[in-house]
C-alpha cells in the first residue's frame, strides 16, 4: 500500500533504489583481496584501519603494524607507507562501492521500467569497470 501522497510507481522505485543499496552495502563491506590476502571491509574494520593511519600520523602508534586478516592470518606492514596503501585500498574499494551504485541509481532514473533493470549484474558490471581502473 502506498505511502500518502505517493503513487505505487514511486513507493516501487524507492524499493527499487533500496534493493540496490542493499546490494551495494553487501559488497562494500564483503571484504577485499589486498596482496593475495583477504581482508575485512566491515564498519568495525574500517574504523580500525582509519584509528591505526590517525594514530600513525599522529606519532603515537609507529609501524610495524600487526594486522589480522580476514582468513585468520597475521599481515605485517613494516612501515606507515605500506600500511597506507593498504587503507587507500580498503577506501577505494568503498568509493567504488558508492560510484558503481550511483551509475546504477542514474540508470533507473532513465529506464522506461526500472523493474527490468538487473540491479546485480548492472551494478557488478559497473563495479569491474571501475576496479580495472
Amino acid at each position: 500500500m502506498p505511502e500518502f501522497g505517493q503513487s505505487l510507481e514511486a513507493v516501487r522505485l524507492r524499493r527499487i533504489y533500496q534493493e540496490l543499496a542493499a546490494y551495494r552495502w553487501s559488497i562494500e563491506v564483503g571484504g577485499i583481496t589486498y596482496e593475495g590476502v583477504p581482508h575485512a571491509t566491515d564498519d568495525r574494520s574500517k574504523t580500525l584501519i582509519n584509528g591505526r593511519v590517525a594514530a600513525m600520523e599522529n606519532g603515537s602508534l609507529p609501524a610495524p603494524v600487526e594486522w589480522k586478516a580476514a582468513d585468520g592470518s597475521t599481515v605485517t606492514f613494516q612501515t606507515a607507507a605500506e600500511f597506507n596503501a593498504f587503507a587507500n585500498a580498503v577506501a577505494r574499494h568503498v568509493a567504488q562501492c558508492f560510484q558503481a551504485e550511483t551509475f546504477v541509481a542514474q540508470e533507473l532514473q532513465f529506464a522506461a521500467d526500472p523493474r527490468s533493470v538487473d540491479l546485480e549484474g548492472r551494478f557488478d558490471s559497473r563495479f569491474t569497470i571501475l576496479k580495472a581502473q
